[in-house]
């Protein structure tokens, strides 16, 4: 497979004009959809420019353009002046309800804001998708919901905020994105696995929460390791359903009445091992007939593990929006538990990740991912 036929749209110019090029863009997203010709060979990449929102005026509608095959994928991917630039696009549901919801596989969406969708989720998925350095805000129903729960669907890197309901919903992988609560729109859960019946990994994800949110509550098997679980509410970081492994996570501040940090109210395995928890109410809440496989080397930290400096970041476009955030939850010198940073003064102490390899390296941190 080559690389993808080029297809640009710049949503400031006309629509229904231009011929598609990078000099003479698309002036709307659904007339390049319904007027290029798809190459069935190495599939599309449409680039749409930054600047100026694509306001939808319906769900985008693939008839036109054909179906999406393994191998042949369509991109929707942002830009500044050139394809795979970095630039941030924009696509606006226009608070009509209109999902993102090309009915189709093999999509993926990259380097994007996707929102404004009133009562209807973000962004639906189908098989074999992916989700990369998105933003995902402003649903009063929910944010990534995947609708074949057999199949694969992963996100990484993405902002995902100011969402009332669920921020993905029987996603198979979440990796190094960063969820928080609104000042309207709030989490029931951040990551909502109640009804997925297979293995998910989610890895180096923060989430930033308040009131009664729930970080993650899985209804089938889960891994949730090297995360940040950060609140000033009510809720837990976990509610568990189904078989879980918890490991190497930081856990603060589900204080209020009936917080807890790992809420574990099932009778299938599960194996807890390596956490930190700091301020929480409970840390773990176990069922009476939990079948628990392996509870150690847990630890009650007595001040907070995270630096604070600074502010957390709120403009996705900003080059600093990540090292902002891991600024803000840099591991500061508390507790046994060791960091996972590879080098420095913070391998040690502060945040959660055992040594490998003959104590030489360490498995990584969410804040050493980037």
């Amino acid at each position: 497979m080559g690389a993808p036929s080029e297809t640009y749209v710049d949503p400031s110019i006309a629509g229904n004009s231009g011929t598609g090029t990078v000099g003479d863009p698309y002036g709307d997203l659904q007339y390049a959809l319904d007027t290029m010709t798809r190459d069935s060979t190495n599939g599309d990449r449409i680039n749409i420019k930054s600047g100026t929102a694509e306001v939808l005026t319906g769900t985008i509608d693939l008839t036109s353009y054909g179906a999406t095959s393994r191998n042949k994928r369509l991109i929707f991917e942002g830009y500044d002046s050139a394809a795979g630039d970095g630039g941030i696009g924009a696509i606006d549901g226009n608070n009509g309800n209109f999902t993102l919801n090309p009915a189709q596989v093999d999509l993926l969406w990259k380097n994007l804001k996707l929102f404004n969708t009133g009562t209807a989720p973000v962004l639906t998925t189908r098989n074999y998708q992916q989700v990369i350095h998105c933003e995902i805000t402003q649903s009063t129903a929910g944010g990534i919901n995947h609708t074949n729960n057999d199949y694969t669907i992963s996100i990484d890197s993405c902002y995902i905020h100011d969402i009332a309901g669920y921020g993905t919903r029987n996603v198979t992988k979440v990796t190094n994105c960063y969820f928080e609560n609104g000042s309207t729109n709030k989490f029931t859960n951040a990551i909502d696995q109640t009804t997925v019946g297979f293995f998910a990994n989610v890895r180096g994800c923060f989430f930033n929460l308040d009131g009664s949110s729930v970080a993650s509550s899985p209804g089938g098997q889960m891994l949730l390791n090297n995360s940040i679980l950060s609140s000033n509410g009510t809720g837990a970081g976990v509610t568990t359903q189904g078989v879980m492994v918890l490991q190497n996570n930081l856990v603060e501040g589900f204080s209020g009445a009936g917080g807890r940090g790992f809420d574990v109210a099932q009778t299938d395995p599960a194996a807890i091992t390596h956490n930190a928890f700091y301020n929480c109410a409970t840390n773990i809440a176990f069922a009476t007939d939990c079948e628990l496989i392996y509870d150690d080397d847990n630890e009650t930290l007595t001040a907070s593990p995270f630096a604070k400096t600074g502010s957390l970041p709120t403009d996705f476009t900003s080059a600093t929006f990540w090292s902002d955030l891991y600024a803000y939850f840099a591991p500061v010198d508390t507790g046994n538990v060791y960091s996972g940073f590879p080098v420095g003064s913070n391998q040690t102490k502060g945040a959660v990740g055992q040594p490998v390899g003959g104590g030489s390296t360490y498995s990584l941190h969410p804040l050493a991912y980037n």
